[in-house]
């Protein structure tokens, strides 16, 4: 009775959030000066649920349901840094930063949930009259990161800039490989401010740039350097008693697991003419990914279906192009265009078998990771037309002995591809049909503005 359901079914979620950000700046010298910043953040859930026996979910047999459930969500970060600022002379510049960081996450939650009520009257109020009661759940974890940090910018003559940087990063969801360091450089020289560059009287900016760097990633399940223990029954003298098992849903432990690292390579230009209303920026970059934190499958003899890894690598390299444009610029009218256009190619590699990515049950071998071949392509049955007669319908030897009617029955089907000619059609006949990765990206945006009156609208694409 969709009336009753309306009225009387009971769902309430009540949540809290609290969140808080303050600094601290001390000022040594008008060049030196120390920032101490705190976040805290907490939320809270609660959620109540009964469904009364007249009502869809509540209805005979289950004669009711109830369940109470809630969780929270608490982090805390601190950030400490020094910087350092100062013109030495009229030609050089320094700034520099050094500081350290802490994240501590907690959360936690419960539930619990049963069925079989003598009445509708105390509804969730009182779990204890449910005949039957659900198997209680609750969870609880804790994360921490931890960096220590540092930057330096050298600029000589507004000409010549150099950045350098460091950071070393602990995590606790790693156990004995905590702490990493990453490295990254960066040169830029503004060749507009050179004489021959000046002498063409082309540009207003042109700038070079080069960089390299490193980051990390630990973004992997929190415990899955960790054996995980779950309750389960086993017999002893005859009856069934509760003990402890590794979480085979989870995976086994793999306490060997690192940080996952990306490094990156980048050239670029920046071009400005036409007195700065034409602007063109250029990037071609390399990435490379190595030891991929990925969950990797193993075989289901080993009481487990997959396992956190290390595995694999992935390298992207591409071009972007992007352009600021003032077209028109007068007292009462302006318009300005932006446009940008990228490139990007990756390629697997680093695998010992192909492997898949998970996307929803049903579709567990759709996506295919290869060594030579990009991410997302997919892997499938290849459709070769369809059955037009029987005589087509029994040269597969899956159909040669089937019945007439089950043959018939196939006439105006989709036939696949026998790939490796045994006359059945199975896994071992799928192949790549597909790539999710465009040629190219792009994208424009119009600006318009005519006295107090400003209009904008702008188009994106993918293509290939």
């Amino acid at each position: 009775n969709p009336y009753l359901y309306v009225h009387t079914a009971k769902n309430i979620l009540e949540s809290m959030n609290l969140y808080n950000s303050s600094y601290l700046n001390i000022t040594f010298a008008k060049y030196l000066v120390f920032r101490q910043s705190l976040g805290y953040g907490y939320s809270q859930d609660k959620r109540n649920q009964y469904y009364n026996r007249y009502i869809s979910g509540g209805v005979k047999p289950t004669n009711g349901y109830a369940s109470q459930s809630d969780s929270y969500y608490e982090s805390v970060t601190a950030e400490s840094t020094l910087s350092f600022n100062k013109d030495f002379g009229k030609i050089n510049h320094i700034d520099a930063v050094a500081g350290y960081t802490y994240e501590n996450v907690n959360w936690g939650g419960k539930s619990m949930s049963g069925h079989g009520f003598a009445n509708d009257i105390n509804e969730e109020n009182n779990m204890n009259a449910a005949l039957v009661q659900d198997p209680n759940y609750s969870n609880k974890g804790k994360t921490s990161l931890m960096s220590y940090l540092g930057r330096i910018n050298y600029i000589l003559m507004d000409k010549y800039l150099i950045t350098a940087s460091f950071r070393s990063d602990g995590s606790s969801r790693l156990a004995n490989n905590r702490w990493a360091n990453f490295a990254s450089g960066a040169l830029a020289w503004r060749l507009s401010e050179e004489k021959f560059i000046k002498q063409l009287g082309l540009f207003d900016n042109l700038k070079l740039r080069v960089s390299y760097g490193q980051t990390g990633n630990q973004g992997i399940n929190a415990y899955a350097t960790r054996s995980r223990m779950t309750i389960q029954q086993y017999p002893i003298d005859g009856s069934l008693t509760n003990g402890f098992a590794e979480d085979r849903w989870g995976g086994p432990a793999s306490p060997n697991l690192k940080w996952e690292t990306t490094t990156q390579y980048n050239a670029g230009l920046d071009i400005s003419i036409l007195k700065n209303r034409v602007n063109f920026v250029i990037d071609a970059y390399k990435k490379y990914t190595s030891d991929l934190l990925q969950y990797v499958y193993i075989p289901i003899s080993t009481g487990f279906s997959s396992i956190a890894s290390n595995y694999g690598n992935v390298e992207n390299k591409g071009l972007e192009l992007a352009g600021n444009f003032f077209l028109i610029q007068n007292k009462d009218f302006t318009w300005k265009m932006d446009a940008n256009i990228s490139f990007n190619r990756n390629k697997i590699g680093g695998l010992n078998s192909d492997q898949f990515s998970d996307v929803c049950w049903g579709m567990e071998s759709m996506f295919l990771r290869r060594n030579g071949q990009p991410i997302g392509i997919i892997y499938g049955y290849q459709e070769d037309g369809f059955f037009d007669n029987e005589a087509e319908v029994r040269a597969y030897k899956m159909y040669k002995n089937e019945t007439d009617a089950k043959i018939r029955s196939m006439i105006g089907q989709i036939k696949y591809k026998d790939n490796n000619g045994d006359g059945v059609i199975d896994p071992l006949d799928k192949a790549i049909i597909g790539n999710t990765n465009p040629d190219f990206t792009y994208g424009y945006t119009n600006s318009f503005t005519y006295k107090d009156i400003s209009l904008s609208f702008f188009f994106q694409g993918t293509q290939g």
